[in-house]
């Protein structure tokens, strides 16, 4: 059948794909209703948000020093330090199921935009 078999929901899309995607278990209504919340006038972002917006603030931060990084103009001291600063937040991840990267969190974020400020010239606050 064209476009995805009767059994997967078809349309040939990710979602639906899988029996357990249509209990709602991973779909967009299950993932992301909880981003507002009733405030006393209108809707208010809730903490789901807000760690949303923090986690693509930190990506944002990693690839500008990425692509600093990639760009060849830095000294290698310097490059060396920053490495190392995204090397640690990689190793942090790897080892969060066993319980290991979760602290020092703060600490870890605070130098990410230390870091990315420095290579922005701006002084860190």
């Amino acid at each position: 059948m064209k476009g995805g078999s009767r059994r997967s929901g078809g349309g040939g899309t990710l979602y639906a794909r899988y029996r357990a995607s249509a209990t709602g278990q991973t779909g967009m209504g299950a993932n992301c209703r909880a981003m507002l919340a009733a405030g006393p006038d209108g809707p208010v972002t809730s903490v789901r948000f807000e760690n949303v917006r923090e986690g693509i603030a930190n990506a944002e931060a990693v690839i500008f020093i990425q692509k600093a990084l990639l760009s060849g103009k830095m000294p290698v001291a310097e490059a060396g330090k920053y490495r190392q600063l995204l090397d640690e937040r990689v190793n942090a991840a790897r080892v969060y199921s066993l319980g290991l990267g979760q602290t020092r969190w703060q600490d870890r974020d605070r130098r990410l935009y230390q870091a990315a400020a420095e290579i922005a010239g701006q002084p860190a606050r």
